[in-house]
């Protein structure tokens, strides 16, 4: 499973999830931390309101909000590997699925 610095809120929640109960290997950079239930009003036509309604927690007792969820396998995209149009976190997530399999 993949995420980066712009995975947020449910994927944050399923990556993690997934992590917690020994179901998948998370390989990419820390995420954003921003995983609150949130709820709407409208307050006027064009003016809504959020604002937080609970805090979810994994099945080890671990909440993301705030903390960021921390891959198994940490993997930064760099402005080289950007330049050069490659995916470092998809080849690292290959790599690993690859010697797995061997």
């Amino acid at each position: 499973m993949l995420v980066d610095v712009n995975s947020a809120s449910s994927s944050e929640e399923f990556a993690g999830g997934l992590q917690a109960l020994g179901r998948a290997v998370v390989t990419g950079e820390q995420t954003q931390g921003r995983v609150l239930v949130a709820d709407f009003q409208e307050w006027a036509p064009a003016v809504m309101f959020m604002y937080p309604v609970a805090i979810t927690s994994l099945s080890n007792g671990k909440t993301l909000e705030g903390v960021c969820m921390v891959p198994d396998i940490i993997v930064k995209h760099t402005l080289q590997t950007l330049r050069e149009g490659k995916d470092i976190l998809l080849e690292t997530a290959i790599n690993y699925m690859q010697l797995k399999i061997q």
